[in-house]
């Protein structure tokens, strides 16, 4: 295409190269409304959409949060209660789902498949424009909030209770209260998800406004990404949509805020009734760095995130470690925004020691100004920030999804929008600055001098959660008492109909206006990894040849399945050590630096697997990123890790514990769901304990003990026991994965000439928790709550019936009517089975509707309902999205559970052709299952006191 060329009613502004991603990007506009969209043109099979609208917030109320999950809740073309839900049952997506973020929300897609593509792009276009929320008030009362009139009434609602939970978090609180500080004259100060207490002020015509104001093509921003059929998409936007449409004024803003400097605010957050208050108090200064136009600026900041916070080794940390002021800081950048800022938090800290803090802080800033950074410490994280960035490994998204993210980060502001997608320049230029003085400047104009900042202190309070408690009750009752007869008619009128709305099932009429797949439409066959096992100097070797663009992935599994469970959380502590604690060779700080220098990543962690025969595998799995040619020399400096690392420092450890400690308990009241299901998995089985004592709640438990009795010498006893009892090259399984093995045979001599050689070891004898109903109590007001076991027999299509219940069953009981966030049975190939809420308002229903799910699916079956969509969406699911960094990850996952090739394509297969009568045998054993299973629901005391349960714990 060319520059001014026309099609389907969009002009071409501009065409830009975009080197580093080998893209070419196309600008385009629709010439009658304005609407605006960007092609990145590349060689990708995995295809990306995505429309967004500019989203301003002038309230708490979290309307734009509550529009993103009310617009996907049916539409004209697509009437259905629930097409995303519906999407989600049958698409080879790769990716589904809405994001509000504090001034945009956005709506992507992407899939690998043409057909899917597109008919994932017509549903979300229709939802946006065309959505049923415009005389449909039931779906705002179900995703943002209502009154449950019921013998006790209540508030309830999907957003209402995930921003519960989101407020759980003093990371969440500390990010508002700093948002509302340094902009307190734009749409920055609002919670954009809502604050729980202002999403019930919100009204059903407030709502719809909101929508008519802001979901219109000229505020609407749409992303492409890949081989897309671009002809199909413009013709589909300019026909179906934007031709019957007239253009609106834009959206103005939002607003830069001028500078502000905000002293000392000081916020309550909810602590647990028996945790000790006085060392939890949390400091943070809030700093704004700029415009979404200094980029350089953002990347230089992250640089310096890393210099001052990135370890204990860092000045900052060091310097408030040492003096015993604090147990963790951190500097985050905060960007994607208009404008840019940064936060800097000391958390842990005694009320007295407030100001002492503060004046360390600074004082060791000024120092470092007037001394200067350390050149190898810059030269260090600029070379392991850059390798990271090149990477481009965004865990579970897809590329082109962060891609679209990026480009919104400067084009939503009128800026280009390619102008944050490349690297290379920015880190060529700050190179060269390192030894100008610019990055002392940097802290100067930024943390020191900053014209344009806050200051934040959280105070713990046992008390919060009572009173915010109150407050709603009271709220609610002084809403009820203030209604007329008639208004509490009407609350009864909407109740029945908001049930009414909810039970009723899509008509077949209104489900056959879906665009779906057929099963003729998708190739079931699973992804080729080029993995192979060889014997390398007596050494089993996994090798992934790909191209990885200069990038080599090593990994070290060590079999460790002769410890016992007091060694298995000794050595997943030690995980926490290593790399931060000296060596022989190195101290911690210049190891700190030589690691970045060599890596991208270096990881240390306790992995289990289990065989189809629910035979336990335990091992020691370390990992590191590094470019081809400091291939060699990260290896070495690994092995120096395993083998030379030193515990003497009492301090030092101490902290790493502390701060240990504290990211548990903040995955606790985060995660819940993830931790309880783990824990209802120790209930039955060898590898959930294991999972348990090294990264659970038994974990979390160990580490309180060892800091509630810390005693140094015992534990350097029992550091240097397991250390000394773990790396052996005869346990050892090596996986590379790179475009060029030419050095491995040498790599594998190099491991087998210094690491140790075990003596036969006799496997440890772990036996599961036994069968009980727990629970665990969190400051929160929600619950995640798990029940599950093991089937009696393993079956190839588990799967299917995972996916039909998830999402059949329990999104209707648990999420649309029962009010939490999210829900789903997960399934094993192992046999593990086990259904979870999250952000749940009422655990205790939930494990009730749980033992439900095997009666569900056999009337579900026996309705003779189609099950293609469902196959395919559970096919889906199996053919996961590979990127060269991951390729190796699921090769190496693929053989220790002894899944390979053949294996999983006869499990694709045996979907593909399903037999229902199977479906129905695995129906009576989930029943099975779950009606005897363990419970673990965590969440807070008055979710926990409805249950009647076996035991209760106190975090």
């Amino acid at each position: 295409m060319k520059i001014n060329e026309s099609k389907h009613g969009f002009v071409v502004k501009k065409k830009v190269e975009v080197s580093e991603l080998n893209a070419i990007m196309y600008e385009m506009e629709h010439i009658k409304t304005h609407l605006k969209l960007v092609w990145l043109k590349r060689d990708e099979e995995n295809k990306t959409f995505g429309i967004a609208f500019k989203t301003l917030p002038s309230d708490d109320s979290g309307v734009f949060h509550i529009l993103e999950h009310s617009v996907l809740c049916g539409s004209k073309k697509y009437p259905v209660k629930e097409p995303f839900v519906e999407l989600m049952k049958s698409s080879m997506s790769t990716f589904l789902n809405a994001l509000t973020f504090e001034d945009k929300t956005f709506y992507p897609i992407s899939s690998r498949n043409n057909q899917d593509f597109m008919n994932l792009t017509k549903v979300y276009l229709d939802a946006v424009f065309n959505p049923l929320i415009l005389n449909k008030k039931e779906i705002f009362l179900q995703e943002g909030w209502h009154i449950e009139a019921t013998e006790k009434p209540t508030y309830k609602g999907v957003v209402l209770n995930e921003m519960k939970g989101a407020f759980s978090s003093s990371r969440e609180i500390m990010m508002n209260a700093l948002n509302r500080a340094l902009f307190k004259d734009n749409c920055y100060q609002y919670v954009s998800g809502g604050a729980p207490e202002a999403i019930t002020d919100l009204t059903y015509e407030q709502f719809i406004q909101t929508y008519q104001k802001y979901y219109h093509p000229s505020n609407a921003f749409v992303f492409l990404d890949g081989d897309v059929p671009l002809d199909d998409v413009l013709k589909l936007l300019n026909q179906e949509y934007l031709s019957s449409m007239e253009a609106n004024l834009p959206i103005e803003g939002p607003i830069y805020q001028q500078p502000v400097q905000i002293s000392r605010q000081v916020v309550d957050y909810e602590i647990g009734e028996e945790e000790n208050a006085e060392n939890k108090y949390r400091m943070a200064w809030g700093n704004v760095i700029g415009s979404y136009q200094d980029y350089e600026k953002v990347i230089a900041m992250q640089v310096l995130s890393d210099v001052l916070c990135g370890d204990n080794q860092a000045v900052l940390n060091k310097a408030l470690l040492e003096k015993g002021l604090a147990e963790n800081v951190y500097l985050a950048i905060n960007d994607g925004e208009l404008q840019n800022w940064c936060q800097l938090e000391v958390d842990h800290i005694k009320e007295e020691n407030l100001d002492q803090v503060k004046e360390i802080v600074f004082d060791t800033l000024r120092t470092l100004i007037k001394k200067g950074i350390d050149r190898q410490q810059l030269d260090a994280t600029l070379a392991y920030l850059e390798l990271n960035l090149k990477e481009r490994n965004f865990g579970g998204y897809p590329q082109g999804i962060i891609f679209g993210f990026q480009v919104l980060e400067s084009w939503l502001y009128g800026g280009k929008p390619e102008a944050h997608l490349e690297y290379g320049k920015i880190f060529d230029d700050l190179k060269k600055k390192v030894n100008e003085g610019y990055f002392e400047n940097l802290i100067q104009e930024v943390l020191l001098e900053n014209k344009h900042s806050c200051e934040i202190v959280l105070k713990p309070s046992k008390e919060l959660g009572k009173i915010r408690r109150e407050k709603e009750e009271k709220k609610l009752t002084n809403v009820l008492n203030s209604m007329t007869d008639v208004q509490k008619q009407q609350l009864q009128i909407e109740q029945k109909q908001l049930d009414a709305f909810q039970q009723a099932p899509d008509t077949l009429e209104n489900l056959n206006t879906l665009p779906k797949l057929n099963l003729e439409d998708i190739e079931a066959k699973v992804q080729k990894i080029p993995s192979k096992l060889i014997d390398l100097e007596g050494c089993k070797v996994l090798k992934h040849l790909t191209e990885t663009n200069g990038i080599y992935y090593y990994a070290l599994y060590f079999n460790i399945d002769h410890l016992d469970l007091d060694q298995i959380s000794t050595l997943s502590f030690i995980c926490s050590l290593l790399g931060n604690v000296s060596t022989i060779k190195h101290s911690a700080k210049d190891l700190s630096t030589k690691i970045r220098l060599l890596c991208g990543t270096m990881n240390y962690s306790i992995n289990t697997y289990e065989k189809t025969n629910k035979e336990n595998q335990v091992y020691f799995k370390t990992s590191f990123s590094t470019l081809e040619e400091n291939e060699k020399e990260a290896l070495q400096l690994l092995v120096e890790i395993l083998q030379e690392s030193v515990f003497d420092q009492e301090k030092m450890i101490h902290d790493i514990l502390k701060q240990r400690i504290i990211s548990l308990k903040q995955a606790i009241t985060m995660s819940g769901h993830s931790l309880s299901m783990k824990r209802v998995l120790a209930m039955v089985s060898p590898s959930g304990v294991i999972d348990e004592y090294s990264s659970g709640i038994a974990y979390y438990k160990w580490l309180k003990e060892l800091d509630d009795h810390f005693d140094f010498v015992a534990l350097k006893q029992k550091l240097e026991s397991v250390y000394q009892n773990v790396c052996f090259y005869n346990r050892l399984t090596l996986s590379f994965t790179g475009n060029d093995d030419t050095n491995l045979e040498k790599q594998a001599l190099y491991l087998k000439e210094t690491l140790k050689i075990s003596d036969a070891l006799e496997k440890a004898i772990i036996k599961p928790f036994s069968i009980k109903k727990e629970g665990i109590i969190i400051p929160s007001d929600i619950a995640y709550a798990s029940k599950g076991g093991y089937l009696l027999e393993t079956s190839k299509i588990t799967p299917l019936a995972s996916n039909i219940i998830s999402l059949a069953y329990l999104w209707n009981v648990v999420r649309v009517q029962g009010g939490a966030y999210g829900t789903g049975l997960v399934s094993r190939a192992s046999g593990f089975t086990c259904c979870y809420s999250y952000r749940d308002p009422n655990g205790k229903e939930s494990l009730k509707k749980y033992e439900k799910c095997g009666t569900f699916l056999k009337d579900y079956l026996k309705e003779n309902h189609d099950l293609t969509g469902f196959i395919i969406g559970t096919l889906s699911g199996l053919m996961p999205l590979m990127m060269p960094y991951n390729i190796g990850k699921y090769g190496d996952l693929y053989y220790f559970n002894q899944k390979d090739e053949k294996a999983r394509q006869e499990q694709l297969e045996a979907i593909l052709n399903v037999d229902k009568d199977e479906l129905l045998e695995i129906a009576k054993e989930i029943d099975e299952t779950l009606e005897k299973g363990g419970i673990c629901i965590i969440g807070g005391k008055n979710q926990i006191d409805q249950c009647d349960l076996d035991e209760v714990i106190s975090l």
